[in-house]
């Protein structure tokens, strides 16, 4: 495991550094403007939340793909990738829309309380009172007689926006200009469900050889969840600037944020062009693999 670390710094290293120093970048920035632009509203707690969860799994990638895990890497990209398009989202359509979401967290507990009670028996557990049941389902009731029937799906605190049915995290995605990123959400998929995709193909083997076995680490597949990562850890972040930022805090606060913007910016095009070059190399050495 020594050798092989070794051997994933030589070739991942340069990609690896530019990514820890954009995630810290994104957090500091994140910091800065929720510092000078607090605001008591749904929007900025939503948007604070999302870009702080955003930040973590930014770490949680580049740990994972700097232990050579570039499958893991890549399906916790894709929690990340349904963080921007929510941040996005909820930038696009306001107050309104993010109150919704926080709101939503009422359906999903009332889901969460059932389905412990149908297996608490078997596994052992206390049952939920019967009290805190009734209450669960009060606020589900009072927060459908207030939004409809639509606010019950998965995604249903979305449905108030025209156009958007919340029955799926595709309807976000089209409403956010997100589409393009379809293929490389399909294949983050892979990563997590039980398919014989996930089974056949791996991101770190690669393609060109017959599928076998793979249960360690592997020197290839980690440009695919190194690049997704910074762009969108990068979109996020600039979503809830651009959303909460109204306040000014004087020159040098504003140059500061500028700043920051634009190394963002300029840092996940020079991971791009890493990850490109890696890649390359990668594939003259060991085969060509999925990596983008």
């Amino acid at each position: 495991m020594k050798r092989f670390r070794g051997d994933l710094s030589h070739w991942w290293g340069d990609a690896l550094d530019s990514l820890e120093e954009l995630v810290a970048s994104c957090a500091e920035l994140g910091d800065l403007i929720s510092r000078t632009n607090r605001a008591d509203t749904k929007l900025f707690t939503a948007l604070d939340l999302l870009r702080t969860r955003s930040v973590q799994i930014g770490w949680e990638v580049h740990e994972l793909a700097s232990a050579g895990y570039a499958d893991g890497a890549f399906a916790r990209w894709r929690t990340l990738h349904e963080l921007a398009v929510v941040s996005e989202f909820l930038k696009q359509f306001g107050e309104d829309a993010a109150t919704r979401y926080m709101e939503h967290v009422h359906i999903s507990n009332r889901k969460v309380i059932r389905e412990y009670n149908e297996c608490s028996e078997q596994l052992g557990y206390a049952r939920i009172p019967t009290a805190d049941i009734a209450r669960s389902e009060e606020t589900k009731e009072r927060l459908l007689s207030l939004y409809g029937a639509d606010f019950a799906n998965d995604w249903g605190w979305a449905a108030g926006v025209p156009g958007v049915s919340g029955r799926s995290f595709l309807d976000l995605r089209e409403a956010t200009g997100y589409g393009h990123w379809k293929a490389h959400y399909g294949m983050a998929n892979h990563a997590i469900h039980a398919g014989p995709h996930g089974v056949l193909f791996r991101l770190g083997h690669p393609i060109n050889f017959e599928p076998r076995s793979l249960s360690g680490p592997s020197l290839v597949g980690i440009g695919t969840p190194v690049d997704t990562t910074a762009i969108s850890l990068m979109h996020t972040t600039f979503s809830f600037v651009s959303a909460v930022r109204t306040s000014f805090g004087g020159f040098e606060c504003e140059l500061e944020i500028t700043s920051s913007i634009r190394f963002i910016a300029g840092l996940a095009r020079e991971i791009g062009e890493q990850v490109l070059e890696m890649t390359h190399n990668i594939q003259a050495e060991f085969g060509r693999s999925d990596s983008c």
